[in-house]
């Protein structure tokens, strides 16, 4: 009979967060270059703040040109493009 508690515990303790873990949702981000302006996507991602909110970034470098048709497709999720003001 203990045994049988102590086995039911055990399960307990260490299945359950396996069985409420979920799949994460994949999202692609495009950005236009790897500096200072998009560091803060990179932190993100690298620190796994999008993984705690249920998110799998995919970082992809892309030129504006590219992105634009990118967006207005579905082939990217957001964003991170900065462009000249000259």
């Amino acid at each position: 009979m203990v045994s049988v508690v102590i086995l039911a515990l055990f399960g307990i303790v260490f299945f359950s967060p396996l069985a409420t873990a979920q799949a994460l949702k994949e999202i692609r981000i495009g950005s236009s270059n790897i500096s200072y302006t998009n560091f803060s996507t990179f932190y993100a991602r690298d620190r796994k703040f999008f993984e705690k909110e249920g998110l799998s970034p995919k970082i992809i470098v892309i030129k504006t040109e590219a992105a634009l048709p990118a967006m207005a497709t579905g082939q990217l999720d957001y964003t991170t493009l900065t462009t000249s003001t000259n």
